[in-house]
């Protein structure tokens, strides 16, 4: 789910940034 790196995480939740998400080594 890399691929929203810049974009907020409107497909979860809307309000987390998508950066913490890359930020853990999948």
């Amino acid at each position: 789910m890399a691929e929203l790196v810049d974009a907020p995480d409107s497909k979860s939740g809307g309000v987390k940034p998508v950066r913490v998400r890359v930020s853990l080594p999948a």
